[in-house]
């Protein structure tokens, strides 16, 4: 459908080129009154582009919201219901569902809109085509033929025209959905995956949190550790257990060791040495 659909756009935007050149070569100032008409459409096509980028955008962001919530819900039913919360998370998928027929009721506004004014631009430009013809032809500077021949052009430019706008919406619509693909293309994660410092020699295994305040990036104001300080030494051959009520942020201090985040301040080390200065790859296989 995609391709079949790019295919389409550039093959109708190349016959376009075309035809405008040979109108050129008939008559330049009808040409210029049919450019007239095709400028407001160009404009008209950039905002619908926009506007359907947006829209679909928009669709794309919510369906996956839906799906996570469909997921989670399932997956945790017995949960759900031990909690009384169907109707809770059967809410949440109903808030997300509206965003998106919404936005679908407003993709299709734009799709009659958007075909409505490409058929009434160009229409009025032929009209304008043949008044200007009928007084140049009045005044002798044109034939029947020249007119006949622009004219038959210009049918094909409408055709083709009708060709780009059916399939327009579906290219700017894929567009759309291709952003947030190239956004998490081009992404740069903030802990870097490669290069950094390896020990040498002896390693003793000493982990060591100082001062370390935290909190997650999905929710800044809840501050999860308050300058915590504990250091392990593996040396003395001791097992050490995390302790504590839930959400105390015990699963959040073996995240910060294992560098799946970064303190908010303070820091986490590892043999005397900030795990931030240490190739992840090594410190994993440690």
């Amino acid at each position: 459908m995609l391709s079949t659909s790019i295919s389409m756009f550039v093959r109708g935007s190349l016959f376009i080129i075309v035809v405008i050149v040979l109108l050129l070569v008939i008559s330049p100032l009808l040409t210029g009154v049919t450019i007239l008409g095709i400028i407001p459409l160009l404009v008209f096509a950039g905002f619908y582009q926009r506007w359907m980028r947006t829209l679909q955008k928009t669709i794309q962001d919510e369906k996956g919201k839906m799906n996570t919530i469909a997921e989670e819900s399932f997956a945790n039913i017995r949960t759900v219901k031990a909690f009384a919360n169907e109707l809770f998370e059967t809410s949440k998928f109903g808030d997300g569902n509206e965003i998106v027929y919404q936005a679908g009721r407003k993709k299709a506004i734009y799709d009659s809109i958007f075909a409505f004014m490409t058929q009434f631009l160009l229409y009025a430009a032929m009209a304008g085509v043949i008044y200007t013809a009928s007084r140049l032809y009045e005044e002798g500077t044109i034939t029947i033929g020249q007119i006949s021949a622009f004219i038959f052009y210009m049918l094909m430019l409408i055709f083709n025209f009708a060709i780009v706008a059916s399939v327009f919406g579906n290219v700017a619509a894929t567009l759309g959905a291709a952003d947030k693909i190239v956004e998490l293309i081009e992404y740069q994660p903030v802990i870097n995956t490669k290069g950094g410092e390896r020990i040498d020699g002896e390693i003793k295994g000493k982990l060591e949190l100082r001062d370390v305040k935290f909190h997650y990036p999905s929710k800044t104001e809840v501050e999860v550790l308050k300058g915590l300080s504990v250091s392990v030494d593996n040396t003395q051959k001791k097992v050490v257990a995390l302790c504590g009520s839930s959400g105390c942020g015990k699963s959040s201090i073996i995240s910060l060791i294992e560098r799946f985040y970064d303190p908010t301040s303070g820091g986490v080390y590892f043999n005397e040495v900030n795990i931030k200065e240490l190739d992840p790859k090594w410190y994993h296989e440690q």
